[in-house]
C-alpha cells in the first residue's frame, strides 16, 4: 500500500509538469505565430474602422477569423494577459478603437492657442477663460529653449508675439535662418535664449484688429504650467478638459539643440501618467491629451511610444496620401479651405484636366480616387450639400477637425455662427476656434441656426 501511494504521487507530479510545459508552449506560440505567419503579419497593417471587418487571431489553428466589434477588445485583452506584453493593444492596430476615438475626438471644440480672439495667444488668462467657457481642449504649440525647457509658443522666433524689441541688450543675437522652407530674416530665435532669459518677456497680440489692451500682461508658459493648471481645475470642477498639443519644428530642434522635441514631451507626459488613453479611469482623464502634427514621423513616434489620440494636420499648400495618414492618425486637422472648397487630384490638375460640372467631376475623379492611391486635391468649388474630401476621410474612418474658425474673417460673408453650423452639417467632427465662446454657443443652438439654410 505504501508503494502504491508513492507511485500515485510520482505519477501526479509528472502529470502536473507535462501540463505546465504544454501550456507554456501554447502561450509562447502566439508570439511565434505573429512573427512567422504571413497571413497574421497582414493583420498589423489593417485599420480597425467602420468599413473593414474587425479581425482577431485564432491561437489554436493559426487562422484569421472575423468577429463582431463587441468581441474585439475582450479577445485582444485575453491575448495580452496570456503573453503579459505591456501596451500590446496599441501596436496591434494603427488607430485607437472606435469607441475611444468617438469619446475623445467627436463633437469637440479646441480653444486655439487659448482664447486667441481676445487675448494674446497662449496666455494663462486666455487658457483659463477658455476652460470656463466650456472648451473641450486647450490647443497649444510647444517649442524648446536653449537650455531644453519646453515652452508654450508657436513661432520659432520671439519677434512676432513678444516685447523682445524693448530689450536692446539682445540685438546682437539676431540671425537669419530657413526653417521648414520659411525664411526668418534678422530675427530672435528661441533656441538662442535660455528659459530664464525668455521669462523676462511679455506676450503681445499677433493681429492688430484684435484687442491690444492685454499686451505685456502675461508671460510665456512652460508646458508643465498648463498641465498642472488643467489637472487642478478638472479636480475642482469634476471635468475632463484636455490639452491638444503640437510639437513644433522637430528637425530644427534636432539640428540646433540635438534634442528630440517629441521625446522631451513624452518624458513630461510620463511624469504625469498621461501617455495612455486606455487608463482613462485612473490617470488619463485627469487631463486628456491629444497629439497633433504636420509631420508624419512625429505621429509614428507617438504611436510607438504612447497610446494617445492623434491628429494629422494638413496644410492647404501641400499634397497628402490620406491612406498613409490613416495608418498612424485617428483623424485629420485640415486647413479650413478643405471644408469650404473642394480640391481635385493634383495629377489631373498637372495634366490641365478640367470639368464642366460637378457630375463630370464625380464621374472622372471620385471613383478613381476612392479606388486608387490618388488624393482629392485641386480646384476651388463652394460645396452645397456635401463635400467629397469629407466623404473620403470618413471612408478611411478619420475624424475631421479643421483649423481654424474666426469671428473676424468668416468665409463667404457668412455670420460666424452660421459657418459653424454649415460645417457641422457637412460632417465635421470638431473645430479649432480662436473664439471658442462663439463655437460653443453656435453648436448648442445648431438646430435653430441650421434652419436658416
Amino acid at each position: 500500500m505504501k508503494y502504491i501511494i508513492k507511485l500515485l504521487i510520482f505519477l501526479f507530479i509528472i502529470f502536473i509538469n507535462l501540463f505546465l510545459i504544454q501550456n507554456k508552449q501554447k502561450y509562447n506560440s502566439i508570439d511565434k505565430t505573429i512573427s512567422d505567419n504571413n497571413d497574421l503579419k497582414k493583420i498589423l497593417s489593417i485599420k480597425q474602422n467602420n468599413f473593414l471587418q474587425n479581425i482577431t487571431i485564432d491561437s489554436k489553428d493559426n487562422t484569421v477569423s472575423k468577429i463582431q466589434s463587441s468581441q474585439l477588445s475582450e479577445d485582444l485583452q485575453k491575448m495580452i494577459n496570456l503573453n503579459n506584453i505591456d501596451n500590446y493593444n496599441r501596436n496591434f492596430f494603427f488607430q485607437i478603437d472606435n469607441s475611444t476615438k468617438l469619446e475623445y475626438l467627436k463633437n469637440k471644440i479646441m480653444a486655439h492657442r487659448g482664447l486667441f480672439g481676445y487675448f494674446p495667444e497662449h496666455s494663462i488668462k486666455g487658457f483659463e477663460l477658455a476652460y470656463y467657457m466650456g472648451a473641450d481642449y486647450l490647443e497649444t504649440d510647444i517649442n524648446l529653449t536653449k537650455d531644453g525647457k519646453m515652452i508654450i509658443f508657436h513661432d520659432p522666433i520671439l519677434d512676432t508675439v513678444t516685447n523682445i524689441a524693448e530689450f536692446p541688450q539682445y540685438l546682437k543675437r539676431k540671425k537669419t535662418k530657413y526653417i521648414d522652407g520659411i525664411l526668418y530674416e534678422n530675427s530672435y530665435f528661441i533656441t538662442d535664449f535660455t528659459y530664464e532669459e525668455i521669462s523676462q518677456f511679455y506676450l503681445t497680440q499677433r493681429f492688430k484688429n484684435r484687442p491690444q489692451i492685454y499686451n505685456k500682461e502675461f508671460k510665456i508658459l512652460l508646458m508643465e504650467d498648463l498641465i498642472r493648471m488643467v489637472i487642478k481645475l478638472n479636480v475642482i470642477h469634476n471635468k475632463k478638459t484636455g490639452i491638444y498639443i503640437e510639437p513644433k519644428y522637430p528637425q530644427f530642434f534636432k539640428e540646433e539643440l540635438n534634442l528630440n522635441i517629441s521625446e522631451e514631451l513624452i518624458q513630461i507626459l510620463t511624469l504625469y501618467n498621461l501617455t495612455d488613453v486606455y487608463h482613462k479611469k485612473t490617470d488619463y482623464e485627469k487631463c486628456p491629451i491629444v497629439i497633433q502634427a504636420f509631420e508624419l514621423e512625429t505621429l509614428k513616434f507617438f504611436r510607438e511610444k504612447a497610446s494617445l489620440p492623434q491628429i494629422s494636420l494638413m496644410s492647404w499648400r501641400f499634397f497628402y496620401n490620406y491612406k498613409e495618414i490613416a495608418k498612424f492618425a485617428d483623424g485629420i486637422g485640415p486647413d479650413i479651405n478643405y471644408i469650404l472648397y473642394e480640391r481635385i487630384d493634383d495629377l489631373l490638375i498637372a495634366n490641365k484636366t478640367s470639368f464642366r460640372n460637378k457630375d463630370d467631376y464625380i464621374a472622372n475623379v471620385v471613383g478613381k480616387v476612392f479606388e486608387d492611391e490618388l488624393d482629392v486635391l485641386g480646384n476651388l468649388i463652394l460645396p452645397s450639400k456635401n463635400n467629397l474630401f469629407l466623404e473620403y476621410a470618413k471612408k478611411l474612418n478619420l475624424i475631421v477637425h479643421p483649423y481654424n474658425m474666426n469671428n473676424d474673417n468668416p468665409k463667404f460673408s457668412l455670420r460666424p455662427e452660421i459657418q459653424y453650423c454649415k460645417m457641422k452639417k457637412l460632417g465635421v467632427d470638431g473645430f479649432f476656434a480662436d473664439f471658442c465662446d462663439t463655437a460653443i454657443l453656435s453648436l448648442k443652438n445648431a438646430e435653430s441656426l441650421c434652419s436658416e439654410f
